[in-house]
């Protein structure tokens, strides 16, 4: 984590700019996060069929409209997924952003921790609580959408 602070801070390094926003949160927790995200990603792609490139190689569609109306519909429950799973660790995690947060972008998950090192446990508590509502809430959002995915996939398999 020191080496990732102090490629960052160095004024020769091309990424320098992004030092102290919100990008490089958003960078660090994508890095810190990767491998499960991968992997569902991964196997989500594994599981479709290979012929679907040929067909639509062999019928001349560009490979940016089979992708669009192909790909990524099937694997939709797997890319909510990931951003469920991006999301709800990036918000509570603490470990690289205490390092990565500058003065002028405050996150909840450090605030919680000055809250507590203050004194002020019930506004930590409160802190921690709206945090966890919402995950909660974002995690039934999911739930909704990933159910009116199935009951849409169920109605495409009936007519078929």
């Amino acid at each position: 984590m020191v080496l990732f602070i102090f490629f960052f801070n160095t004024k020769t390094n091309p990424f320098n700019p992004i030092y102290g926003t919100v990008w490089i949160l958003v960078l660090a927790g994508v890095l810190h996060f990767y491998s499960v995200p991968y992997i569902t990603a991964s196997s989500a792609l594994k599981k479709l069929d290979k012929e679907f490139e040929s067909i639509s190689e062999s019928m001349r569609v560009p490979m940016g409209r089979s992708l669009l109306q192909v790909s990524i519909p099937l694997c939709l429950p797997a890319i909510l997924e990931i951003f469920i799973y991006y999301f709800v660790y990036s918000m509570c995690t603490v470990s690289a952003v205490v390092f990565l947060y500058s003065a002028n972008f405050k996150v909840a998950a450090i605030a919680i921790t000055h809250m507590e090192e203050a004194g002020n446990y019930s506004q930590a508590a409160a802190m921690s609580l709206l945090i966890l509502m919402t995950n909660i809430g974002i995690r039934i959002a999911y739930e909704i959408v990933t159910s009116r995915l199935r009951k849409q996939d169920e109605g495409r398999r009936k007519i078929q």
